[in-house]
């Protein structure tokens, strides 16, 4: 009776571990795919966002995902358990479409990050995006800056 016990929780384990392999595999396909041109294997820099809540493509990934911002661009790195099939991603800013903030539903807002390049979009949901559109805003032109008054 021990040995067909100790049987089933070894045959749980596998498979608890095998389907949860399959179902980041899954995942991976939907939405980090898109943005595997950026795969790095350096280390994140910058000001660090841990357990952000984003959405990348199709996958939500609801404070599980850790952010870097930079004055070269941003990290993306799913927490541990997410990582299987989600490499660290770098992608500069010389690479960013746009980031602006977007009306979600009637009464959510996000800042969205599109790509040059890529059909995969990005929304972020919490301080991430935030310090992402401060960022973005300040490497671009003034408009209407002048020292001169009339």
């Amino acid at each position: 009776m021990t040995g067909l016990i100790l049987g089933i929780m070894v045959l749980f384990v596998v498979m608890f571990v095998g389907i949860w392999g399959l179902v980041v595999f899954i995942l991976s396909q939907l939405g980090w795919r898109g943005l595997m041109r950026w795969q790095t294997r350096n280390e994140p820099t910058g000001k660090a966002f841990g357990w952000s809540a984003a959405t990348v493509g199709v996958v939500k990934f609801r404070h599980s995902l850790n952010v870097w911002v930079d004055r070269e661009g941003f990290w993306l790195k799913p927490v541990r358990v997410f990582a299987l099939f989600h490499p660290t991603l770098f992608i500069p800013w010389r690479d960013v479409r746009t980031v602006e903030h977007q009306r979600v539903l009637l009464a959510f807002t996000a800042v969205s990050v599109e790509l040059q390049g890529s059909d995969t979009k990005l929304l972020f949901w919490d301080a991430s995006g935030s310090a992402l559109l401060e960022a973005w805003e300040g490497l671009q032109p003034r408009a209407f800056e002048s020292s001169s008054r009339p």
